[in-house]
């Protein structure tokens, strides 16, 4: 079972290279399935919803800083 990653804890340019990385990751994914190489194709969902995290918690943090740290603008 792959490392479960902890997107809470990565800054912004780590969760930017996350994105990147999954982007990249799709793409191949999505070019096996075309080809008839894939064998799991619930893999490009779980890198789907791995690409929504990171950028939910981008978001976020993102957000934070603009309002300088405050929880509740």
């Amino acid at each position: 079972m792959a490392k479960k990653i902890k997107f809470a804890e990565l800054s912004a340019s780590e969760l930017e290279d996350k994105l990147r990385d999954y982007g990249k990751e799709l793409v191949l994914l999505r070019m096996k399935k075309k080809q008839r190489a894939l064998k799991d194709i619930s893999e490009i969902g779980k890198v789907k919803k791995n690409i929504a995290r990171a950028a939910t918690y981008l978001t976020a943090k993102k957000l934070k800083a603009r309002r300088g740290g405050r929880e509740n603008a």
